[in-house]
């Protein structure tokens, strides 16, 4: 099955490159990179689109947008609503975490073996990371527990790093705005949008690590954990 990887970058040249480089990585090949830059690195793409797999699009956002709109949430929907994802499968990366080389070939063999399921949700690691010196792991997230359908809350426990589900279920979601847009929301969109897959299907754990969520001096909610 074809894996779409969508990754929303927001000005971080320093980091961007090892979150496209852990995809090229990758050990299953069957992928697309849908970039959405919501910043000024566009330029800094181009050398990437030698890999026809990779594509990158400006999201085109307005500063009146940006003042109303939380931007990573509906730089994913735009990645829906322009029709740029073309996988059976979805999964999503934020522009300073990685990913291990493991986690392409994780997600599908886990749908191809359970084809009734539509939604899962992989472990990972957590670390602080700044240029020039090694990631530093303090933590873990591992996926134990189904969520959805009044199970495991997945809002603020989860992050969309450890998603994964199939294209499919967006058509059971009501319009085109299915990561909420809302600056209310915005610390945790990722947690509401897992909520509303749970209300549709179930969320099912897979405990395999596949990747790292980094916490760096530019992440956008910069608080590095004290080791």
């Amino acid at each position: 099955m074809k894996l779409s990887c969508l990754l929303v970058s927001h000005n971080k040249p320093q980091y961007v490159e090892k979150a496209i480089q852990s995809v090229i990585d990758q050990e299953y090949f069957d992928w697309e990179l849908v970039i959405m830059d919501s910043g000024i690195l566009f330029d800094n793409f181009i050398r990437y689109q030698k890999d026809k797999r990779i594509r990158v699009y400006k999201s085109n956002e307005t500063p009146e947008l940006k003042h109303r709109t939380a931007m990573a949430p509906w730089c994913f929907n735009e990645c829906f609503r322009r029709n740029l994802v073309s996988g059976e499968l979805v999964s999503y990366l934020c522009d300073d975490d990685v990913l291990y080389s493991n986690a392409f070939s994780t997600f599908n063999k886990w749908f191809e073996r359970n084809p009734n399921i539509n939604a899962i949700y992989a472990s990972i690691d957590l670390a602080n990371f700044s240029i020039g010196q090694d990631p530093i792991i303090y933590g873990e997230r591992r996926a134990l527990e189904i969520g959805g359908s009044g199970g495991y809350q997945m809002d603020c426990r989860v992050d969309y790093l450890q998603l994964c589900h199939r294209k499919s279920i967006l058509n059971y979601f009501e319009g085109n705005d299915y990561w909420p847009e809302g600056r209310e929301t915005e610390k945790h969109a990722d947690g509401v949008f897992m909520e509303k897959i749970g209300r549709i299907c179930n969320i099912y754990p897979v405990p395999i690590k596949i990747g790292q969520n980094r916490r760096t001096p530019n992440s956008t909610y910069y608080s590095m954990h004290k080791v």
